[in-house]
């Protein structure tokens, strides 16, 4: 008979009997179907600001996509966690959401700030689409910024989190 190892047995059991993966798995689905207001931001700028400016589809431009997408998901994720978690501490939608805007706010502008500048630097390049790349990124950043941060608790306040007035 072959040993499995020291707790390897103890520990897959807890793993597999309290269902970790299917929790871990169905929060973050249920963040992603909460947040997935997030993307007209990005999706706004980078259409109207590329068809605007004829800024061609190559390369780099699908990767802008991608991390403009990537990055207003995370905002509005962000804002949605610290949202449901102040949620059961106060008993009404505005209060729970001007103290999440209160503990969250500043953490995401801070955020938008710092690596915004790091992608806006990129605007100095000579490489036309390099300096396209950090114009995009952004303005994408700080749309998503304040969709987060402006309209995301308006539409949470008027419909809440989970639709027709309920809050998960």
């Amino acid at each position: 008979m072959r040993s499995r190892g020291a707790g390897a047995g103890p520990l897959r059991r807890t793993l597999s009997g309290k269902g970790v993966t299917t929790r871990a798995a169905s929060s973050a689905a249920f963040l992603l179907s909460r947040t997935v207001l997030a993307l007209p931001p990005p999706i706004v700028i980078l259409g109207f600001g590329m068809g605007l400016f004829g800024v061609p589809i190559n390369s780099v431009t699908i990767v802008t996509v991608n991390t403009c997408i990537g990055i207003g998901i995370d905002y509005a994720i962000h804002f949605t966690a610290g949202y449901l978690y102040v949620r059961g501490e106060h008993p009404d939608r505005v209060s729970a959401l001007l103290e999440t805007a209160r503990r969250k706010g500043s953490v995401i502008v801070f955020n938008t700030l710092v690596v915004g500048i790091g992608f806006a630097v990129l605007m100095f390049s000579s490489f036309p689409p390099i300096r396209h790349f950090g114009i995009f990124v952004f303005a994408s950043m700080v749309a998503s910024c304040a969709f987060a941060l402006v309209f995301l608790p308006a539409l949470y306040s008027r419909f809440g989190v989970g639709g027709r007035g309920v809050d998960l």
